[in-house]
């Protein structure tokens, strides 16, 4: 049954399909024409017998549709995308900008790679905020949007589940987070020592792929613990296992639906991915063979590797695959975000330099109360003027576009009587969110001190902090769908900024003032190309 839906904007006369409806030769992403490849064998296999044609037409017609995933239905809303194809990463921002101003208050969809997106209102957010993984899942559409099956993003694509992970930052990562100051803070300082020259004079830096290390060092300490955690065959991994996956989507997403599995054979960067799996299965197998003995006698490390292990079914526990993809995967989540995020920041503090003598004058008037060898869970929320800044930066320069994505499990029913129908995906527009008038004062100009001034404010002591979430602030997610592991990230970024602006003297070469961010496979990203100068500060 083929159906045609218009691409004009549907009204309420317009009737929707509610059915799930298999079309086995629409949606074809990234200009990939299926049927071009079924022609090319009917013309190969016609030479020989007509029939033996017509044979493998139907077959490969037959099998596509055995594979081509289930659409739901349209959506009755304005839609954003021409139909010949998904919008470019380039006008992303420009078209939910439109969206957003034109349809304030109001649904509308986006055609992206993986498919139809709906934007929604957000005033639906807190009947969203806290319903399960059951009805709105976010596993499910990762593993559409990355092609997990192929890219390996996810455990998901080697038998595990998400939720373990998430289960270890929550209920282990995020309680002893006191615990694990330290090792922070001495793991920022050797990779500064390790990493960044002497800079006794102004040293020009590609800051942003020395960040990348610092990060995978910083984390790996948290993650897998000394030795491994300097190893640089397993830095090397799980820095090229990140930078991989995110170029290698786009490309699987180029192939037919029913070749993508030759993209571990033929395409370059999936069959790196696969290598870094196999690396790490080789560097972890001892790590997770002594780990599991020592749990098993009531002791063990407190790390990531120990607590996935602790919070696995039987499946996962018994599986090297799993375990060494949960270490890649909770690996590139922390590089990816975080390194991103102290770039933008630094970025942000080279370009408006009369931030930085405040954000010095704060650290000392802290460390002269609390002079403590490094700053600990309990006095890093002190430095308000540095929460802060992080704030507004993250405001203007977020990692992605939109945020609280979804995929609809089961049918929900929106408070104006609105059905979200099962295999839909869904997002809020975090950017203009960020951005809106009606939220913020001047939210186009950056005022790094914006949400310390908020805070000020009485009854407002607890809020506006960097890892806070809300209707009006999406950074981390919203209600239960808020990212677990925002206070161990936050820390992370903290200690870093702080180490680099208590020790270094940092410009841009050059008057260029702030750069753009730029579009990539991995999202809303700071140039690469921007080079920092550094110098040593001369202390008493």
């Amino acid at each position: 049954m083929a159906v045609v839906f218009s691409s004009s904007p549907l009204d309420s006369h317009t009737h929707v399909d509610r059915h799930l409806v298999r079309r086995p030769f629409r949606d074809l992403e990234n200009n990939v024409d299926m049927m071009d490849h079924l022609s090319r064998v009917l013309a190969l296999v016609s030479q020989y017998h007509a029939l033996g044609a017509a044979i493998a037409l139907f077959a490969c017609a037959c099998a596509y549709a055995l594979v081509a995933p289930r659409q739901p239905p349209k959506f009755p809303a304005p839609q954003l995308y021409d139909e010949t194809g998904p919008i470019d990463l380039i006008a992303l921002d420009k078209t939910i900008k439109e969206g957003f101003q034109n349809y304030k208050g109001k649904y509308f969809t986006l055609k992206e790679a993986h498919g139809e997106t709906v934007i929604l209102p957000t005033k639906f957010m807190e009947e969203l905020k806290a319903l399960p993984d059951d009805m709105l899942n976010l596993d499910d559409e990762i593993d559409e949007r990355f092609l997990s099956e192929y890219s390996l993003f996810t455990t998901t694509s080697v038998g595990g589940r998400i939720s373990t992970v998430v289960n270890s930052v929550k209920n282990e990562l995020t309680k002893t987070l006191g615990n694990l100051m330290g090792d922070i803070h001495e793991e920022v300082v050797y990779s500064f020592q390790e990493l960044i020259p002497p800079c006794n004079d102004w040293t020009e830096l590609d800051i942003q792929s020395k960040l990348v290390r610092i990060v995978a060092l910083v984390s790996g300490r948290i993650f897998v613990g000394l030795p491994m955690s300097r190893n640089q065959e397993y830095l090397d991994c799980i820095i090229e296992f990140t930078l991989n996956v995110f170029f290698a989507v786009p490309e699987i997403r180029a192939y037919p639906r029913l070749l993508r599995w030759t993209s571990r054979y033929l395409n370059t960067k999936v069959r790196a991915v696969h290598k870094s799996l196999a690396t790490m299965r080789r560097l972890m197998a001892p790590i997770i063979t002594d780990t599991k003995q020592q749990l098993e006698m009531g002791t063990g490390p407190h790390n990531m590797c120990a607590w996935n292990i602790k919070n696995s079914n039987q499946n996962e526990r018994d599986s090297l695959n799993i375990q060494a993809q949960m270490q890649l995967a909770t690996s590139m989540a922390a590089i990816h975000t975080t390194s991103m995020t102290v770039t933008n920041a630094i970025f942000d503090l080279a370009a408006r330099p009369e931030y930085i003598q405040p954000l010095r004058d704060e650290l000392q008037d802290l460390r002269a109360i609390e002079p403590l060898p490094y700053l600990d869970k309990t006095s890093m929320p002190k430095l308000r003027k540095l929460d802060s800044f992080l704030k507004e930066s993250h405001r203007l320069s977020p990692i992605s576009l939109l945020n609280m994505r979804r995929k609809i499990v089961q049918p929900i029913t929106l408070h104006d009587g609105t059905m979200l129908q099962p295999g839909m995906h869904i997002a809020f527009p975090l950017h203009q969110i960020s951005n809106d008038q009606d939220l913020w004062e001047n939210p186009s100009q950056f005022d790094g001190f914006r949400f310390q001034k908020l805070r000020d404010l009485p009854g407002n002591e607890s809020k506006y902090q960097f890892t806070a979430t809300g209707t009006n602030n999406l950074d981390f997610g919203y209600g239960v769908h808020a990212c677990p592991g925002r206070f161990f990230a936050a820390n992370e970024i903290k200690m870093i900024l702080v180490h680099l602006i208590d020790n270094f003297d940092f410009k841009f070469k050059g008057d260029i003032g702030r750069p753009d961010s730029l579009w990539t496979p991995g999202g809303y990203h700071p140039d690469p190309s921007v080079r920092v100068l550094l110098k040593r500060r001369l202390k008493a």
